[in-house]
């Protein structure tokens, strides 16, 4: 009997608490409904009746009630406009968040636009490293600026926002300015052509997973400081990896493992829907999958993304990120990972490293199929 009480009284709790924040979600798109100037008053309805339709049906509820009221309240300063106008609808736009990565942009607009891509929407937040004025002489881009404090449930809705302001009815690349998308046969065929792919099939998403890199050194290494971040950290594992198949409704099926769970006994999600065409009913809830969610199998993976997240440079990005919490779970991740490192820096790499060459390299990983083409 005690325990039907309990469960009584905690579904009790938790419908309180999603009327609670169904009403305070109501108060606050009342209250900025009329004040905001960046979105039409049909698309900016039509936005709080999607994160409505995730309150109700899905258990995080804080996690949709915040965003939600981010999205709602904030408001991007536009820096410049140099995008290319292009009538092919398979050249998705890539869409980025970034502060003081001046070194990374170059390196990431190198890459993306020998894949095809010509559009890209940055989000700028809080720079001083030269990033936006180096950003605003590019070809193709597109600069929104953003000074509050960064979290990452600030950074889901922010790309949210731009997406419905920039990305609706197309096809769109939603990635960190440390992961460069590859996938088997990337040096003789371009985004689009898997764009075109997967729209011939039918999906609308694709599946991908992040791919750790590492160099044979100690972890943030000046060894090799001279080199630049692709040609030092060129290791990944082939071996360390695993598929988590979730049950029941509005679940994600998640990668785990890789180097940091080899090492550090920590298991960040590594699945990632970043390549999607983006329509009204389709909410970018996570930073690694969309609203309403697609089980592992309904779509294929057909992408990796090379992950550069231990330069040589990212120490000192590390202690910052520490000191603010303003990552996933107060920024735990980066904790361990300094503490570990701070005791014994052993590196990453291991007897099964593979060493990436080319992206017939990545033939020996799981989960990724090679594209039809």
């Amino acid at each position: 009997m005690s325990i039907n009480i309990i469960s009584f009284l905690r579904s009790s709790r938790n419908l309180f608490l999603k009327r609670l924040f169904h009403f305070s979600a109501w108060w606050i798109y009342q209250k900025n409904r009329f004040h905001q100037t960046q979105l039409k008053d049909s698309l900016y309805t039509s936005e709080y009746k999607k994160y409505i339709n995730c309150l109700k049906k899905e258990n995080n509820v804080k996690q949709h009630y915040r965003q939600l009221k981010e999205f709602l309240s904030s408001s991007f300063k536009l820096i410049s406009d140099n995008l290319i106008q292009t009538d092919d609808v398979f050249v998705p736009i890539v869409f980025v968040v970034v502060r003081n990565e001046l070194e990374r942009m170059k390196i990431f607009l190198e890459h993306y636009r020998k894949l095809g891509i010509k559009n890209f929407i940055i989000l700028d937040n809080g720079s001083d490293d030269g990033t936006v004025e180096y950003l605003e002489k590019q070809e193709g881009t597109k600069i929104y600026q953003i000074l509050e404090k960064f979290q990452t449930q600030k950074k889901e809705s922010w790309l949210e926002k731009l997406l419905v302001m920039e990305g609706m009815n197309r096809w769109c690349l939603v990635v960190d300015s440390d992961e460069l998308l590859d996938f088997i046969g990337s040096e003789n065929h371009s985004i689009n052509q898997i764009i075109q792919k997967a729209s011939d099939a039918g999906y609308k998403r694709i599946w991908g997973f992040l791919l750790d890199m590492y160099s044979k050194d100690p972890l943030f290494s000046q060894n090799s400081f001279n080199l630049s971040m692709i040609e030092n950290l060129r290791f990944f594992d082939k071996n360390s990896y695993e598929l988590f198949c979730v049950k029941g409704k509005n679940k994600n099926d998640l990668i785990f493992g890789g180097p940091r769970a080899r090492v550090f006994n920590i298991k960040p999600a590594l699945s990632k829907q970043a390549i999607f065409f983006y329509e009204e009913n389709v909410l970018y809830s996570n930073c690694h999958f969309l609203s309403p969610t697609v089980k592992w199998g309904e779509i294929p993976c057909w992408f990796v993304l090379r992950h550069y997240k231990f330069s040589q440079t990212d120490k000192m990005e590390y202690e910052r990120r520490i000191s603010e919490k303003g990552f996933y779970n107060n920024s735990q991740e980066y904790r361990i990972i300094m503490d570990k490192i701070n005791r014994q820096n052993d590196g990453m790499y291991y007897e099964d490293s593979v060493e990436y060459k080319d992206s017939e390299s990545l033939k020996c990983l799981p989960f990724i199929t090679e594209i039809p083409w």
